[in-house]
């Protein structure tokens, strides 16, 4: 495979001017993705214009929220992590396990939630090997998973 370097795929991303180039992201920290990982996720998103964006793996909502006030393509952006419920029934490799507890705790904290962009935004708790994503068929544009790092 050939390994893809970020500024190939920025220049893919042709705009008219500097500022159609412009975003807005929520500054990085030790529990937020790098501005790296998020540049390269919104140019990937960018080109392809998702009208229903879905992200497995909502931990603190940062990333979520990067891309609800990015995607002006977006009518409805998708994020799934574990409830409380199904937290209990999965088993997690140590790593996911401590992801999985600060999640939950700060449920009602999300970056997203009390925001403009919320109303764009709709969140599923369940564990996403399991999950019955039928309805979901046909309808989602773009999927990227950052969730459930246990290898199985």
């Amino acid at each position: 495979m050939k390994h893809l370097r970020p500024h190939r795929l920025f220049n893919l991303h042709k705009t008219e001017n500097h500022f159609a180039r412009m975003a807005q992201i929520v500054m990085p920290d030790q529990d937020t993705p790098s501005m790296l990982d998020t540049m390269i996720l919104l140019t990937l998103a960018k080109l392809v214009q998702p009208r229903n964006f879905f992200e497995i793996g909502t931990f603190l909502g940062a990333q979520t929220l990067n891309m609800a006030v990015n995607l002006q393509s977006a009518d409805r952006i998708y994020t799934m992590d574990l409830g409380q419920e199904d937290s209990s029934n999965v088993q997690q490799q140590k790593e996911d396990a401590v992801l999985t507890v600060k999640h939950l705790a700060n449920e009602k904290r999300l970056a997203f939630l009390g925001t403009p962009h919320e109303k764009k935004v709709e969140q599923i708790f369940g564990n996403s090997n399991t999950y019955d994503f039928s309805r979901f068929h046909g309808r989602l544009d773009m999927i990227y998973i950052d969730g459930g790092h246990d290898l199985e």
